[in-house]
C-alpha cells in the first residue's frame, strides 16, 4: 500500500476488526445487538463533543477519531437519552488500534449536543504461539538482563515456571 508523505500511514482506510454476533437473548434495559454504522450514528459522531471536564488530551484523541477514524459498528442502550458504544479504528504508526467511545446522547428536549463520556483502547489478544513449546520459554527478571532465557530442554524434563517478577 502507498504509504502518505511524511506520517508512515497507510493510504488504505484501517481495517475494522469483525463485528461480534449477538449470543442469544437481549438483556431487558441494556445495550441492544450490534449495528452497521447508519446515518442515525455518524449524525451522534459529527456533532458530539467531549464531556464537561474531559481532560485536553481526551478532547484531542476524540478530534482525532472524527477526523481519521473508521466507524466499525455500535449498540444503543436507551436510558433518560441514549448511550451510545461505538467501535471504531484508526491507523497509527504502530498499526491500526480500535477503540472503544461511548457517547451518551440527552433527550431533544435539553438541546444539549451528545457528549464523548469515555474513549477506551481496546487491547488485541495475543496471537497463538507457532511453536507450542515457545508457550513455554521462560525468561526470568535476571536472565533477561543477561539476554538469557530457559527453554523447556534447558529444565532438564521439570516444569518449573516461575510467577513473573519472582527471582
Amino acid at each position: 500500500a502507498a504509504v502518505l508523505a511524511g506520517c508512515g500511514l497507510s493510504a488504505s482506510p484501517p481495517r475494522c476488526p469483525p463485528m461480534p454476533e449477538q449470543d442469544g437473548g437481549l438483556v431487558p434495559g441494556g445495550y441492544n445487538a450490534p449495528r452497521e454504522p447508519d446515518d442515525q450514528i455518524m449524525e451522534v459522531i459529527r456533532s458530539a463533543t467531549p464531556a464537561t471536564g474531559s481532560t485536553n488530551s481526551m478532547m484531542r484523541q476524540w478530534e482525532d477519531l472524527q477526523n481519521r477514524g473508521v466507524t466499525c459498528w455500535y449498540t444503543s442502550q436507551v436510558v433518560a437519552g441514549t448511550n451510545y458504544n461505538v467501535t471504531m479504528v484508526q491507523d497509527t504508526s504502530q498499526g491500526s488500534v480500535v477503540y472503544s467511545v461511548i457517547i451518551f446522547e440527552p433527550l431533544p428536549y435539553e438541546n444539549s449536543p451528545p457528549q464523548v463520556a469515555r474513549i477506551t483502547r481496546q487491547v488485541a489478544e495475543p496471537a497463538p504461539p507457532s511453536d507450542p513449546r515457545a508457550a513455554l520459554v521462560q525468561v526470568r527478571p535476571q536472565d533477561a538482563k543477561r539476554g538469557r532465557s530457559r527453554s523447556p530442554s534447558s529444565l532438564d524434563g521439570r516444569l518449573a515456571l516461575e510467577p513473573t517478577g519472582a527471582h
